[in-house]
Parts: structure tokens; C-alpha cells; sequence
């Protein structure tokens, strides 16, 4: 079981458990779905895109702690559990990701928010639990196409993060 969190004001909010038991929603109905799930979210104000990348900067950094924490852990060629293993061989992707997203992010301006924090992650969270935890490119852009297109932009809201695929 992992977990992610979003940063509100001073104040850690953990957001999602993933215990890879969701139900799947197939690729011909996340469209419909990216759709449904932005007209939900009621973003009715803004987060500053700085603000946002100085989050996405911490968690980045808490990702580096808990990999190396990992890695002391796993070191004597124990079993490993698949999740962790991903994280174990791959951190340097979600690193460079991370640090990519938080340059992007920073010059962004405002970014609409729902429940206090950026929309964008709401809509992320929502695309990673229709997929079982795992997000393939096409899906992604599925999703997005209606998510952002048809429901944030006609509601005069608008994205300056471009897809990261």
C-alpha cells in the first residue's frame, strides 16, 4: 500500500491510499470519465503555480528520503515487494519528473484549485485510480482531451502545464 499527499497552507493532507484493488475503467470510457470528473470538481478559486512547484519541490525531496531509506532496507537481497521495487529501480525517472514539473509549474501564474489545492493533481489522482495505479500514454491523453478541453476551458478556466508524454 502506498499513499500521496497534497500540501494545503502549512498543513500535510493526505489525499490518496492505493491498495490495488480500484476497479479499472476501460480506455473507451475515460474520455466520458475525464469529462465527468472535471465538471465535479467545482474549482471555484486559484493556487499560485510557485506555490504549487515549492510542494511538488518537498515531495520530491520526501520521495529522495524514502528512497534511500529503501535501499538500506532492501540491501541484504530480501523479497521486495513490486511497488517498492518500481520505486527502487525507477526513482531517477520520478525525480527527474518531479524537478521538470516544479520548473513548469513555477512559471505557470495561477492554477484553478479545487479544495484548496491544484486542480490538475485532483484530475491526475483521479486518472491513476481509473487505471488500477497504473497510467498508460494513451490513456492519459484520453482522459485529458475531455477533461480539459471540454469541461476546465469552457468554463474559462485554462492549463499552461502541457501533457508530460
Amino acid at each position: 500500500m502506498w499513499k500521496t499527499f497534497a500540501y494545503e497552507e502549512r498543513k500535510e493532507v493526505e489525499i490518496m491510499m492505493y491498495d490495488g484493488t480500484m476497479p479499472q475503467i476501460d480506455d473507451s470510457e475515460l474520455p466520458q470519465y475525464g469529462e465527468n470528473i472535471a465538471r465535479t470538481l467545482n474549482a471555484t478559486g486559484y493556487v499560485r503555480g510557485a506555490h504549487v512547484a515549492k510542494a511538488l519541490i518537498k515531495n520530491t525531496h520526501h520521495l529522495h528520503e524514502r528512497h534511500t531509506s529503501l535501499e538500506s532496507e532492501y540491501s541484504d537481497g530480501e523479497a521486495v515487494p513490486p511497488y517498492i521495487e518500481w520505486l527502487l529501480d525507477n526513482f531517477y525517472l520520478a525525480h527527474r519528473e518531479g524537478l521538470s514539473s516544479s520548473e513548469e509549474l513555477r512559471g505557470c501564474g495561477r492554477i484553478p484549485a479545487a479544495k484548496g489545492t491544484a486542480a490538475l493533481f485532483s484530475l491526475c489522482q483521479a486518472l491513476i485510480r481509473s487505471g488500477d495505479g497504473k497510467v498508460l500514454r494513451r490513456s492519459a491523453v484520453r482522459f485529458f482531451c475531455r477533461a480539459v478541453s471540454k469541461s476546465m476551458y469552457s468554463a474559462g478556466v485554462s492549463f499552461c502545464v502541457s501533457y508530460p508524454f
